[in-house]
């Protein structure tokens, strides 16, 4: 049960520059620091995903997390970003899609809708994404999408995307 002002917050995260496997792991371990280790409530098995959008020698380690928390969105990103950081997270040198230490990213936040500059919440083209869809179809698959008011097990049977992410 949920305390008054508790949120649901599912994340990604992703990695592809080695040591892969262990960085994900370390983003864990500070996602339980920062929320609380009762506060992450599933971790999805690993994906192992070709890289989306550019070319890479290193195929990317994908998985979701769900996550309650009484922090706001905002609150959250930055967390995120200081564990990206930690973690070895390069600032982005263009506009493109790059190779990345980890990437954690906000998809969903209850059924909230926010859409600033620094922030998009639900995360946007989650749905056209087999890499994001796969891990959180097997921790919230009948989650609602606030905008697309699909469930997550509806949008990967309809997701166009022709690649194929492997159990790890």
């Amino acid at each position: 049960m949920l305390e008054r002002n508790e949120h649901i917050v599912l994340l990604s995260l992703g990695s592809n520059v080695e040591p892969r496997l262990n960085t994900i792991e370390k983003a864990i371990e500070l996602i339980r620091a920062e929320y609380g280790n009762t506060n992450v409530l599933t971790i999805s098995p690993i994906y192992e995903t070709e890289p989306w959008g550019f070319e890479s020698e290193t195929t990317f380690l994908n998985l979701c997390v769900k996550v309650s928390t009484l922090k706001t969105p905002l609150e959250i990103l930055t967390i995120n970003q200081r564990i990206e950081k930690e973690l070895g997270r390069k600032p982005k040198v263009s506009h493109h899609y790059e190779s990345r230490a980890i990437d954690i990213d906000i998809l969903l936040f209850d059924q909230q809708t926010i859409s600033t500059s620094r922030l998009k919440i639900p995360h946007p083209q989650m749905e056209k994404r087999k890499f994001v869809l796969k891990p959180l179809n097997d921790i919230a698959n009948d989650y609602v999408h606030p905008l697309l008011n699909k469930t997550i097990k509806q949008l990967l049977a309809v997701c166009e995307d022709d690649s194929e992410p492997e159990l790890h």
